[in-house]
């Protein structure tokens, strides 16, 4: 399998960049079996080259959000990102 770079400053660079932070090292086999999606699927959303689903990036953070107020202000900054780039 080839490992690709993400290219940070592209609305689909960006958001893979904070999906990986979020997940903290999840394997793109642990996010298809907890999460749905082909392994070969994560690994685009997570290298930048396929945007995720809102629906699902929603999922995504509050999973691998602690549960009080910051995954609040954490959802909202995903869901700006995501409308900038469906715009």
């Amino acid at each position: 399998m080839t490992r690709r770079d993400i290219e940070a400053g592209t609305p689909a660079g960006d958001l893979a960049l904070f999906m990986v932070g979020l997940v903290r090292g999840a394997t793109v086999r642990e996010l298809e079996a907890r999460f749905g999606r082909s392994s070969s699927t994560w690994g685009n959303y997570l290298n930048g080259s396929q945007l995720v689903p809102k629906l699902l990036l929603g999922s995504l953070v509050e999973a691998y959000t602690a549960l009080w107020s910051g995954r609040n202000a954490k959802a909202l900054r995903v869901n700006e990102r995501t409308l900038t780039t469906e715009s």
